[in-house]
């Protein structure tokens, strides 16, 4: 198996079209878009897409549980009950 392209110490096992070559997974996760210019067809771009919205999605729920419960405790259910 090859080197990766674009850090020469680990193996490529993803074909990058963008550097034409093989990445290795950790390369492609930290420098997609940031330092590669990643073609808009690229299945890893894509999955990381619907990783980090799903991410933000997770996060903001917990956030949203919590804000309600801080309401509940602090204001009662009458203030709560203006959220729902």
């Amino acid at each position: 198996m090859s080197k990766c392209i674009f850090c020469h110490e680990r193996k490529g096992k993803r074909p990058c079209p963008a550097l034409g070559g093989a990445i290795c997974s950790q390369c492609c996760g930290t420098h997609r878009v940031v330092s590669i210019a990643c073609h808009s067809d690229c299945v890893y771009l894509d999955t990381n897409v619907e990783y980090q919205q799903k991410r933000v999605g997770d996060q903001f729920e917990q956030e949203r549980r919590a804000f309600y419960k801080d309401l509940l405790e602090q204001s009662g259910d009458k203030a709560a009950e203006m959220f729902y």
